[in-house]
């Protein structure tokens, strides 16, 4: 019978080499296990070399005791009692706690190390305010962390809003900048001109992030940015990292964002694609979010485009059609919410409290309140922000007439913003830039909150103004001629420019909360803080109103 021959071994494949961005994961994998290693090893025999030569000399004592005072075998008794029967377990123990914990630090060293306090910053600042089809209503809190570094914009448009949430992380300037000028930079680009608002998201994003990379020096920190904008029953939403919008719709969750981490398989490719890696669900084990404004450090790869870096700012655009008879609200806020609650948590918090028909600003209040970690060292001592926007019901058959009509775009009008005017479109990478010199750096321009309208009621048209003016001049007997001219018009007739506080308020309590409208008596008394000629007030004071003064001299003296 013939022997059956045996198949021959099959060779296993030819491994193929592993990438550049492969062998640095792999090298900074294995050199960080080894690290862990050899310190844990140099832990344990320090332990047992301390613990044992105290354990002995304890023994050799207790020996000694015995010995003279009771004879020769008590003493070896003791001895050996001790060393094998286990009496001086807790001996060692304790010895063994002692030794470990001797070289770690001291609670306030873990305090610094963490950025947090001992006790949380508790003061909140809201905002409120609505026109025909909207309402809404923000507030923050700095909470257990030494800095805010959490900025948002609230803007009311003729027929909708601009809303945005940006979660600062290593400084605080890229949040404050974007919460600043994020409106204008979108509002500048071709796309927007022509109507294509999610175009015109996705360039303004990406035009912000590309100015910032051009200025000279500017801090490596960036920040989480999630926009919302709302014409008429058009909705978008714009996000680029762990900052999220999510929206009710007859008591159901309606995501109009995702989370950008660093971990999910499409973002993890884009990484290792720009030469970094992924390690403890972190970019290059440092960034816990993979879409971002700034990090400039991880944006340095010339070989792959802009959009296409490790970290990049090219937001995820969302559009989706309102239906007011169902939608009812949406919420925009920071990871120090959404790593507590969950998007239906939220909403099962914010919707009772609606129907009962609470301020939106105290409904943001307590659910910050209720996000807040009673200790440090655990979820819920960030910065929170959070903006509740509540959709008007109703008949839908255009926004109120004023005589300051929009110009350039059919969807919002002309903004004259401080400083920071791009003179030209953006239309996504163009070079065009707002100047930020007047401000004296990035780093210390103030949060402002653009507001384009105000509610039913109040004189915020060119018109209103003037008749306000007149009627005041007639009670006081004096000819009053109001100058329609252009020239002498304000921009968007009465704009307001609300200026919410960015100090810490380590260096001084805030004095409330709240806003201040421009009709009331405290503004002609100069107690919100308006500089002369209507200009912004300094940092460092409460929420305020103020109005930019007309060139005519008659609305002057009535403004004054």
């Amino acid at each position: 019978m013939m022997p059956l021959k045996r198949a021959p071994p099959r060779r296993p494949p030819p491994k193929q080499p592993m990438s550049s961005a492969k062998q640095v994961q792999y090298l900074s994998q294995q050199q960080v296990q080894m690290t862990r290693m050899l310190q844990q090893q140099t832990r344990d025999r320090r332990t047992y070399i301390v613990r044992s030569f105290l354990l002995f000399l304890t023994l050799a004592l207790m020996t000694g005791y015995g010995y003279y005072s009771y004879g020769m075998i008590v003493a070896l008794t003791v001895f050996l009692g001790g060393w094998f029967m286990g009496w001086l377990e807790l001996l060692q123990i304790v010895l063994a706690w002692v030794v470990c914990s001797a070289g770690q630090p001291n609670f306030d060293e873990l305090l610094r190390r963490a950025d947090i306090m001992s006790q949380p910053m508790r003061e909140k600042q809201s905002v409120s305010g609505e026109n025909e089809f909207l309402e809404y209503g923000s507030s923050s809190m700095q909470g257990w962390r030494r800095s805010m570094e959490d900025a948002h914009t609230l803007l009311l448009l003729e027929k909708g809003g601009f809303f945005g949430v940006y979660d600062g992380h290593s400084g605080a300037a890229t949040a404050k900048y974007c919460g600043e000028y994020m409106f204008q930079f979108v509002h500048q680009t071709k796309a927007f001109m022509k109507g294509e608002i999610s175009k015109a998201l996705y360039d303004g994003f990406i035009a912000i992030d590309k100015y910032l990379h051009s200025l000279p020096s500017f801090e490596r920190g960036g920040c989480a940015a999630v926009v919302l904008y709302l014409d008429g029953d058009d909705v978008y939403c714009a996000n680029a990292g762990d900052s999220r919008c999510v929206m009710c719709r007859n008591g159901t969750v309606d995501a109009l964002s995702t989370d950008h981490k660093p971990f999910l398989p499409s973002e993890q490719m884009r990484i290792e694609r720009a030469g970094c890696y992924v390690m403890n669900r972190r970019v290059n084990g440092m960034l816990a979010l993979s879409r971002a404004i700034g990090d400039f450090m991880f944006k340095n790869n010339s070989q792959v485009s802009w959009e296409m870096q490790a970290v990049t700012s090219a937001p995820e655009v969302r559009f989706t059609k309102l239906n007011r008879d169902k939608d009812e609200f949406a919420v925009l806020a920071c990871d120090g919410i959404w790593d507590i609650m969950s998007s239906k948590q939220v909403v099962d918090f914010v919707r009772p409290r609606i129907q009962e028909r609470m301020p939106l600003g105290k409904i943001c209040e307590e659910l910050m309140d209720a996000c807040l970690s009673p200790q440090p060292f655990r979820l819920g001592c960030d910065n929170m922000s959070v903006v509740i926007v509540r959709f008007k019901r109703g008949p839908q058959g255009g926004a109120p007439s004023t005589q300051a009509t929009a110009t350039g775009s059919p969807h919002a009008p002309p903004l004259r913003l401080p400083a920071a005017s791009p003179s030209t479109a953006v239309d996504g990478g163009n070079d065009s830039k707002p100047d930020a010199s007047s401000h004296g750096g990035v780093s210390q321009m103030s949060h402002r909150v653009v507001s384009t309208g105000g509610s039913a009621g109040k004189a915020d048209s060119v018109s209103g103004v003037e008749e306000a003016a007149l009627e005041k001049k007639k009670e006081g007997g004096e000819n009053v001629k109001l100058n329609k001219s252009p020239s002498d018009s304000p921009d968007l007739s009465s704009a307001k420019l609300i200026q919410t506080s960015s100090r810490s308020p380590m260096t001084s309590a805030l004095r409330g909360t709240g806003s201040c409208d421009s009709s009331d008596s405290s503004l002609r008394r100069g107690d919100c803080g308006g500089g002369p000629n209507g200009s912004p007030a300094v940092m460092g004071s409460h929420p305020k109103v103020v109005s930019p003064a007309p060139a005519s001299a008659d609305l002057r003296a009535m403004r004054v």
